[in-house]
């Protein structure tokens, strides 16, 4: 009886320590404050699995600048799937500098499928095991969940150009701007 008290306490000790971990992980990886995350170098999740449609795919991702949306599906795959409608003519404005990356859980299916609905024909990483939200600083507030990088992944600008003309347009102008520099380099 006194052992599986024992134990009993082991078991709900870890548990809180654990727990405990997790949240200031997720503290340590969120900001409100967009200017901190500006020259960090971000980590792309390794060995992702990629899909357009309703396929795999293998992209190799250019040492390039490009602009990176993350999309955290773990609550609601298809209700996050739905905002890549809204990027469609951003693809080709950006000239299809844009790595869509979208956490799941695993079911690529209902990615796929999400994917077919939405007829969105342009690659999206599936990050399941949620690399790129454990690697790197993200603002709290999902609609900044886009970042505009260098050739090394060094963050360059922070925020989302589908909100406003204004901010597009400086997303643009600076995606051009790092693209003439990584040619006279």
């Amino acid at each position: 009886m006194c052992t599986s008290n024992l134990n009993s306490l082991l078991v709900l000790c870890s548990f809180l320590a654990l727990l405990s971990c997790n949240n200031k992980l997720q503290e340590f990886r969120k900001t409100k404050d967009l200017s901190e995350i500006t020259g960090e170098t971000f980590l792309l999740p390794q060995n992702p699995k990629w899909v357009i449609l309703d396929r795999d795919t293998v992209v190799q991702v250019k040492k390039e600048p490009h602009l990176v949306v993350y999309l955290n599906g773990l609550a609601c795959t298809p209700c996050a799937l739905k905002e890549l409608k809204r990027w469609e003519t951003a693809i080709k404005q950006f000239n299809e500098q844009i790595i869509f990356i979208l956490q799941t859980n695993g079911d690529n299916e209902i990615v796929k499928q999400s994917l077919i609905e939405q007829e969105f024909h342009f690659p999206v990483m599936c990050d399941e095991a949620g690399d790129f939200a454990r690697y790197n600083l993200l603002p709290k507030n999902d609609i900044y969940h886009v970042f505009l990088l260098d050739e090394n992944n060094k963050v360059f600008q922070v925020g989302n150009p589908l909100i406003n003309i204004k901010t597009h347009e400086v997303f643009k102008k600076n995606l051009e701007s790092l693209n003439n520099d990584k040619f006279k380099n």
